[in-house]
Protein backbone atom coordinates (compact mmCIF):
# COMPACT_ATOMS: atom_id res chain seq x y z
CA UNK A 1 0.00 0.00 0.00
CA UNK A 2 1.39 3.27 -1.03
CA UNK A 3 1.25 5.91 1.55
CA UNK A 4 -0.58 8.66 0.05
CA UNK A 5 -3.47 6.07 -0.26
CA UNK A 6 -6.48 8.66 0.89
CA UNK A 7 -7.99 7.05 3.73
CA UNK A 8 -11.45 7.73 4.88
CA UNK A 9 -12.32 10.52 7.88
CA UNK A 10 -13.89 7.22 10.11
CA UNK A 11 -10.41 6.00 9.49
CA UNK A 12 -7.97 8.39 10.46
CA UNK A 13 -10.69 9.19 13.72
CA UNK A 14 -10.29 5.11 14.53
CA UNK A 15 -6.79 5.52 13.89
CA UNK A 16 -6.20 7.98 16.37
CA UNK A 17 -8.33 5.97 19.20
CA UNK A 18 -6.25 3.13 18.16
CA UNK A 19 -2.82 4.66 19.07
CA UNK A 20 -3.69 5.11 22.43
CA UNK A 21 -4.61 1.25 22.51
CA UNK A 22 -1.72 -0.15 20.91
CA UNK A 23 -1.85 -3.20 18.75
CA UNK A 24 -5.11 -4.57 20.17
CA UNK A 25 -6.83 -1.63 19.01
CA UNK A 26 -5.80 -2.13 15.58
CA UNK A 27 -7.06 -5.15 15.21
CA UNK A 28 -10.43 -3.25 16.11
CA UNK A 29 -9.97 -0.42 14.02
CA UNK A 30 -11.39 -0.44 10.30
CA UNK A 31 -11.74 1.63 7.86
CA UNK A 32 -11.93 1.76 3.73
CA UNK A 33 -9.80 3.44 1.39
CA UNK A 34 -11.97 6.20 -0.46
CA UNK A 35 -11.31 5.65 -3.59
CA UNK A 36 -12.14 2.32 -4.31
CA UNK A 37 -14.33 1.17 -0.89
CA UNK A 38 -11.63 -1.69 -0.03
CA UNK A 39 -11.74 -2.47 3.49
CA UNK A 40 -7.85 -2.13 4.90
CA UNK A 41 -6.13 -4.79 6.44
CA UNK A 42 -4.81 -4.47 9.48
CA UNK A 43 -1.32 -4.32 8.23
CA UNK A 44 -2.13 -1.55 6.24
CA UNK A 45 -3.69 0.58 9.25
CA UNK A 46 -0.37 -0.27 10.68
CA UNK A 47 1.99 1.14 8.41
CA UNK A 48 -0.18 4.48 7.96
CA UNK A 49 -0.04 4.69 12.08
CA UNK A 50 3.81 4.38 11.66
CA UNK A 51 3.76 7.29 9.03
CA UNK A 52 1.61 9.48 11.65
CA UNK A 53 3.87 8.72 14.35
CA UNK A 54 6.85 10.46 11.85
CA UNK A 55 4.84 13.61 11.74
CA UNK A 56 4.60 14.07 15.48
CA UNK A 57 6.74 17.16 16.31
CA UNK A 58 8.70 17.60 20.07
CA UNK A 59 10.00 21.08 21.36
CA UNK A 60 10.49 22.28 24.49
CA UNK A 61 7.80 24.84 25.62
CA UNK A 62 8.33 28.48 25.93
CA UNK A 63 7.41 29.47 29.32
CA UNK A 64 5.80 33.04 28.42
CA UNK A 65 2.88 32.16 26.30
CA UNK A 66 -0.09 34.48 25.80
CA UNK A 67 1.30 37.07 28.35
CA UNK A 68 1.27 34.15 31.12
CA UNK A 69 4.50 33.02 32.88
CA UNK A 70 4.62 29.66 33.41
CA UNK A 71 4.99 28.24 36.73
CA UNK A 72 6.73 25.16 38.72
CA UNK A 73 6.78 24.45 42.25
CA UNK A 74 7.80 21.19 44.61
CA UNK A 75 5.24 20.14 47.40
CA UNK A 76 6.08 17.33 49.41
CA UNK A 77 4.29 13.81 49.31
CA UNK A 78 2.91 12.31 52.11
CA UNK A 79 5.66 10.15 52.73
CA UNK A 80 8.59 10.92 54.43
CA UNK A 81 10.99 12.63 52.23
CA UNK A 82 9.39 12.50 48.45
CA UNK A 83 8.33 15.09 46.67
CA UNK A 84 6.81 16.25 43.59
CA UNK A 85 7.08 18.71 40.73
CA UNK A 86 4.00 20.46 39.69
CA UNK A 87 4.15 22.93 36.38
CA UNK A 88 1.53 24.73 35.29
CA UNK A 89 0.94 27.23 32.47
CA UNK A 90 -0.63 27.60 28.97
CA UNK A 91 -0.06 25.96 25.68
CA UNK A 92 0.36 27.66 22.16
CA UNK A 93 -1.70 24.46 20.36
CA UNK A 94 -4.79 23.34 22.17
CA UNK A 95 -4.38 19.97 21.46
CA UNK A 96 -0.26 19.78 22.15
CA UNK A 97 0.41 17.58 24.79
CA UNK A 98 2.98 18.75 27.39
CA UNK A 99 5.10 16.05 29.08
CA UNK A 100 7.83 16.59 32.23
CA UNK A 101 11.07 14.98 30.84
CA UNK A 102 14.12 14.54 33.21
CA UNK A 103 17.68 14.24 31.56
CA UNK A 104 19.70 11.45 32.26
CA UNK A 105 23.38 12.04 33.82
CA UNK A 106 25.56 9.45 34.67
CA UNK A 107 26.37 11.01 38.37
CA UNK A 108 24.27 12.62 40.30
CA UNK A 109 24.41 16.83 39.42
CA UNK A 110 23.83 19.87 41.92
CA UNK A 111 20.59 20.77 40.11
CA UNK A 112 18.85 17.28 37.52
CA UNK A 113 17.20 19.14 34.70
CA UNK A 114 13.96 18.57 33.72
CA UNK A 115 12.58 20.01 30.76
CA UNK A 116 8.96 20.94 29.88
CA UNK A 117 8.42 19.43 26.43
CA UNK A 118 5.23 20.12 23.93
CA UNK A 119 3.99 17.58 21.24
CA UNK A 120 1.92 18.18 18.50
CA UNK A 121 0.46 15.43 15.76
CA UNK A 122 -1.54 15.98 12.89
CA UNK A 123 -3.38 19.01 12.43
CA UNK A 124 -2.41 21.67 14.87
CA UNK A 125 -5.18 23.91 16.08
CA UNK A 126 -3.66 27.26 17.06
CA UNK A 127 -5.95 28.22 20.31
CA UNK A 128 -4.29 28.73 23.53
CA UNK A 129 -4.99 25.93 26.31
CA UNK A 130 -3.60 25.38 29.84
CA UNK A 131 -1.87 22.79 31.03
CA UNK A 132 -0.77 21.28 34.41
CA UNK A 133 1.87 17.75 35.05
CA UNK A 134 3.34 16.66 37.94
CA UNK A 135 6.33 14.46 38.05
CA UNK A 136 7.45 12.12 41.21
CA UNK A 137 10.71 13.51 41.85
CA UNK A 138 11.55 10.24 43.82
CA UNK A 139 14.44 9.07 40.88
CA UNK A 140 14.95 12.85 40.10
CA UNK A 141 17.03 14.96 42.82
CA UNK A 142 20.30 16.62 42.53
CA UNK A 143 22.41 17.03 45.44
CA UNK A 144 20.74 20.81 45.64
CA UNK A 145 17.66 20.47 43.98
CA UNK A 146 16.13 20.51 40.52
CA UNK A 147 16.16 22.84 37.52
CA UNK A 148 12.91 23.21 35.35
CA UNK A 149 13.85 24.22 31.89
CA UNK A 150 11.70 25.83 29.24
CA UNK A 151 12.65 27.20 25.76
CA UNK A 152 13.00 30.75 27.27
CA UNK A 153 14.18 30.39 30.63
CA UNK A 154 14.76 28.15 33.45
CA UNK A 155 14.14 27.79 37.35
CA UNK A 156 16.35 26.24 39.99
CA UNK A 157 14.07 24.63 43.07
CA UNK A 158 16.25 23.71 45.62
CA UNK A 159 14.89 20.83 48.10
Amino acid sequence: MSLDMRVSRRTVLTIAGAAGAGAAGLVAAEGEDEQTGRKLTSDELKEILEHSKESRSCRLLARMVDGTKAKAQVIPGIVNNTFFLVVAGKKPFLNMSVTLSPLVYVRQPDYWEIEVVGCTSGIVLPVVGAYAETLSLDSYRGKKGIEVVWADGRQRIDI
